[in-house]
């Protein structure tokens, strides 16, 4: 389970990438999509951690979002 900090600088680190045209660009965009995802991903594990709440699911995040609407 990691900590809040460690889902953000992987955030960090996973936004960078797809930001990086250089190593991203039209002919391989599937991969941006595919590291846009995580990054969103542990942006939301890191308020998970915050809230002790830790997954490795996606249904059980679902059933955990939904059921913590505010």
């Amino acid at each position: 389970m990691a900590r809040k900090e460690k889902h953000l600088e992987q955030y960090i680190r996973n936004k960078k990438l797809a930001n990086n045209k250089e190593l991203i660009d039209d002919n391989n965009y599937d991969w941006n999509v595919v590291v846009g995802f995580y990054s969103a991903l542990h942006c939301l594990e890191s308020k998970f951690a915050e809230e002790n709440f830790h997954s490795s699911i996606h249904e059980s995040r679902k059933k955990y979002m939904n059921a913590n609407r505010k």
